[in-house]
């Protein structure tokens, strides 16, 4: 279960730029509700948040930068922590009420395809806690216009889809080449 791999070094990789696309995503997101939706958010918690993730992932990229193998703990705490800093920002902007609610099925989806399923199936336990948690206790949206939540909802699961597309496809594809290239290497030696 606390096996040490090779290729758990190429996944840290890939977790540290798909958690710095995260970062580029919720500045974004959060600077158009602001400015072009009307959303009025807790800015200096969900910044503090934010800037965690980015300590985190300096963190990381040191981490990578070790050619050291990694272990499958070091890669369920990373995901860990992205569960975590993704929850504390829904917590912070409506709770399951957030169009970006599942953003949490593609992280359980990369844990899914790197890490032995036991310690999926704790992440999966963790993500549902937490989806319960937020499901009683969260701070609301306020919003300049709230008769047109409805609309903003869908633009929100519209984007939601898109980015949870593109970040499986994204990873998946990765993991693949990573495997194909280890196979091509096993098949030369």
């Amino acid at each position: 279960m606390h096996r040490i791999t090779n290729t758990g070094r190429v996944n840290l990789s890939h977790l540290f730029w798909l958690r710095s696309l995260a970062i580029i995503g919720q500045l974004l997101t959060i600077a158009v509700v602001q400015i072009f939706v009307g959303v009025h958010l807790p800015l200096p918690a969900m910044l503090l948040v934010i800037a965690l993730e980015v300590i985190f992932n300096g963190i990381t990229w040191w981490r990578v930068a070790q050619q050291r193998p990694k272990s499958n703990m070091e890669l369920f705490g990373q995901i860990w922590v992205d569960l975590g800093a993704l929850s504390a920002l829904l917590f912070l902007s409506g709770g399951t009420t957030n169009p970006f609610v599942s953003l949490y099925l593609p992280s359980l989806a990369i844990a899914a395809a790197v890490l032995p399923w036991q310690l999926m199936a704790w992440l999966a336990a963790f993500a549902v806690a937490y989806y319960a948690v937020l499901g009683f206790d969260s701070v609301p949206l306020n919003l300049d216009n709230p008769d047109n939540l409805f609309d903003y909802y869908r633009a929100g699961m519209w984007v939601n889809f898109m980015v949870s597309v593109g970040l499986i496809a994204w990873f998946v594809a990765h993991m693949s080449r990573a495997l194909r290239l280890r196979d091509a290497a096993l098949g030369d030696a």
